[in-house]
């Protein structure tokens, strides 16, 4: 046992002393330092602390930003769904494969949502015209972060401008042949959206906005606009929630399960990319391109460092 401490001694001193001469090395220590306190915050976060449980939307809103801790419940009544997305995820330490398998688990679970959100907007018949959207976003009035993602949702949504009537004859011509399906004409020049198209622009959202978290020189924006820009994002995401799972009319018993459930995946998608961005932002970067051994030794630096949140 006096040799492996005389070892490690030996290496943080090896450690220590390149510091001392290696700007570029400090600059890399740092980096994985400040990976090894956010990796604390999160799984913190996740497990409890003090007393304290978290639900999903709770942990994700603290690790992005730690002053908010003190807006928190001391204590989040954690639903079934909670614990279930919860549950995906264990701490794998900081070997960069481990925590690979974290993101693939919740790649796939967010993969099977879709499957699953896909299949229940197909059994509604419900439409939006371009205004009505645009009235449900306006009823929810964020910031500029969220007008600038708004405006970009609906530059996703499909164009749905005056067509040329040359053009109108040919696809007509192309429906009476079954070349296209009937009335396909009439829903691409109408002023309305399915549920479907919808849904899709809320998806190729997360693709596209994902390039305002860097500068122009590739380094991620400071930590209040990461936390704005992924806000910004879930709040948009509330908003389409709404729109698919919208009550009608008249509507039959088994499409009102049908919404129930629709609305339970859509929070469940939402929240499984929240724990995504918090992985992804606290554990990639930093260890890729390190051997076991230099993990073990930042380890060993975790191990005797605080723990406070």
């Amino acid at each position: 046992m006096e040799i492996i401490t005389l070892l490690l001694v030996l290496v943080l001193t090896r450690f220590t002393i390149r510091g001392f001469f290696n700007t570029e090395w400090r600059g890399k220590a740092q980096e994985k330092i400040d990976s090894i306190k956010k990796r604390r915050v999160f799984w913190n976060l996740v497990n409890g602390f003090d007393g304290s449980v978290f639900d999903i939307d709770w942990i994700f809103t603290i690790y992005l930003d730690h002053n908010r801790v003190r807006n928190a419940p001391l204590f989040s009544v954690l639903t079934e769904e909670d614990r279930k997305i919860r549950d995906l995820i264990k701490d794998k330490g900081m070997t960069y494969d481990l925590v690979g398998e974290n993101v693939k688990v919740l790649n796939k679970a967010i993969e099977e949502r879709e499957e699953i959100i896909r299949d229940l907007i197909d059994k509604r018949s419900l439409t939006y015209t371009n205004a009505e959207i645009k009235k449900a976003f306006s009823e929810d009035q964020i910031g500029e972060q969220y007008e600038k993602f708004v405006s970009i949702y609906f530059d996703l949504l499909p164009d749905r401008g005056p067509m040329p009537e040359e053009h109108k004859r040919i696809w007509k011509e192309l429906e009476d042949k079954s070349v296209f399906p009937v009335g396909s004409l009439k829903h691409s020049t109408s002023d309305e959206y399915n549920l479907t198209e919808i849904w899709e622009a809320r998806k190729r959202l997360s693709t596209v906005v994902g390039g305002f978290e860097y500068t122009s020189e590739d380094k991620q924006v400071d930590s209040p606009t990461i936390f704005f820009l992924k806000k910004a994002q879930v709040n948009i995401g509330k908003v389409v929630a709404n729109l698919l799972c919208e009550d009608v009319i008249n509507e039959k018993v088994e499409d009102t399960k049908t919404r129930g459930i629709l609305k339970n995946t859509l929070k469940e998608w939402e929240q499984l990319h929240m724990l995504r961005w918090c992985i992804q932002d606290f554990s990639v970067v930093a260890w890729m391109g390190t051997s076991g051994f230099q993990r073990f030794i930042w380890r060993v630096v975790e191990s005797i460092s605080s723990s406070e949140l």
